[in-house]
């Protein structure tokens, strides 16, 4: 789509949310903009329409998005769709072995769509889908194509980045916009926000949604539209009538990061989560050793996929920055990347995991064992991905945490969380500080005897699930 047709979409996106900025999946929404995906949506919709009215003939489509918010919500929406049309619908993202299992003894009636937004391990993928020879939507990262582990017969319909689509990214920012402004309860205050929204510079807004190092997320696009919708709010009430400049709009969608000081450490993280939990640390052995992040500005990354727009930022000496990553397939990636632009990196050390791991190990596992027992201890409603048990030396278990409840993990470690339970994030900073050469500290911590067990009573093989 050359440029004036991509500035002529957005136009259209400023004159009201609807079918502009979003594709209606039954009763639900995919923010969208024009192009391959809503095609494909379009079809999918379609094809399920006509199951549900009796046809045979299976669905089977690989969408595969690098974007875990976008897969999410199209998994939402087909699961609505489904239970509108009175289908099967089966959402698969995690418990490979019961999936696989359940598969094998539903002896595929063809009755069941099967949606996985998760990718199953190679063994399991295998047995599940020998077994599901109807219906099957896979939402899967892009890496994944045309690999061993994507079962046969199935179109792939594989999405550009979402940073090099401007009328995604242009429709999530829209339609945040809209959101905000329409939830103002005084009426004409929303409606002079309003007013200047549809008078919004276009230019301004494609120059942004054109940039591949900009709203690369749709995450980082909706916080984007959130900030203009505010900027709007206030230009309406300081300066009624007057439009927002270009630069204003630039300031609101993506601005620019303070700078550092010059002797400044930078250690970049995957996530906020693995930013939170190694500040909570800092605050727990202050007592003791304060000052562990003195010189060190923490930065998130925002996931491995954006490890190219961090390296763009970095415009200081590489002896200043440094990217930690978890020791898992991403990470591995992320940290290759990064050394192959000169900059240094490094994954999760193997000795600070508390869990019993094999190949991989992430942020999570820096907590003791113990203390994972107690968080679901006091959040019944939830249960991790997974559990590992180790039953040769060194024996141990692991709990493999879900990615939607990293969130509520941070909340109650800040009001939980002892120094011991963080004895290896802890170990992790040592190993930090050892990497930008700053002094060591006096270290009497020690690890907790249940780090690696739990809570969990032995022997461990007579305990029911």
């Amino acid at each position: 789509m050359t440029g004036d047709l991509v500035i002529g979409a957005i136009a259209s996106m400023l004159e009201g949310a609807g079918d502009s900025v979003s594709f209606a999946f039954g009763k639900e929404r995919v923010i969208c903009g024009s192009g391959e995906l809503r095609e494909t949506l379009t079809r999918i919709e379609a094809r399920l329409s006509e199951i549900a009215a009796g046809s045979k003939d299976a669905l089977r489509v690989a969408l595969l998005s690098d974007d875990d918010d976008e897969r999410r919500m199209i998994a939402s929406a087909i699961v609505g769709l489904g239970a509108e049309l009175g289908l099967q619908i089966k959402l698969s993202n995690d418990s490979w072995g019961i999936w696989a299992r359940d598969a094998r003894n539903a002896r595929d009636s063809g009755k069941i769509i099967h949606v996985l937004t998760e990718v199953p391990p190679l063994p399991k993928a295998q047995q599940g889908f020998a077994s599901i020879l109807g219906s099957l939507i896979l939402l899967w990262p892009p890496q994944f194509a045309g690999s061993e582990v994507t079962p046969d017969r199935i179109e792939a319909v594989i999405l550009a980045p979402f940073s090099e689509r401007p009328l995604e990214k242009a429709a999530h920012v829209v339609d945040a916009v809209w959101a905000t402004l329409n939830s103002i309860e005084e009426g004409d205050e929303r409606q002079a926000a309003i007013d200047l929204f549809a008078r919004l510079d276009v230019n301004a807004l494609f120059g942004t949604c054109i940039d591949v190092t900009k709203l690369t997320t749709s995450s980082l696009a909706r916080e984007a539209g959130n900030r203009l919708a505010s900027s709007l709010r206030v230009q309406s009430a300081l300066r009624p009538g007057e439009a927002l400049s270009a630069a204003e709009i630039y300031r609101a969608l993506s601005p620019q990061p303070d700078r550092l000081a010059p002797h400044l450490r930078r250690l970049w993280v995957e996530g906020s989560t693995d930013a939170a939990m190694i500040r909570l640390a800092e605050r727990l052995a202050a007592a003791d050793a304060p000052g562990l992040l003195d010189g060190i500005h923490i930065e998130a990354i925002g996931g491995v996929a954006q490890v190219e727009a961090a390296l763009q930022r970095c415009n200081r000496s590489p002896s200043l920055e440094l990217f930690m990553f978890d020791a898992d397939a991403d990470g591995k990636m992320g940290e290759s990347k990064v050394r192959d632009q000169g900059f240094p990196a490094l994954v999760l050390d193997r000795s600070n995991a508390m869990g019993a791991c094999d190949d991989e190990w992430v942020i999570e596992d820096l907590l003791t064992v113990s203390c994972l027992d107690r968080f679901y201890s006091a959040h019944r409603n939830l249960r991790p991905a997974r559990e590992e048990i180790a039953h040769q030396p060194p024996e141990g278990r692991r709990l493999v945490l879900r990615g939607e409840d990293k969130g509520t993990l941070v909340e109650w470690l800040e009001r939980e969380a002892t120094l011991g339970d963080l004895y290896g994030v802890l170990q992790q900073i040592k190993a930090i500080r050892r990497r930008f050469a700053l002094r060591d500290w006096a270290d009497s911590t020690t690890r907790p005897p249940d780090a690696s067990i739990g809570l969990r009573p032995r022997p461990w093989w007579f305990i029911g699930t």
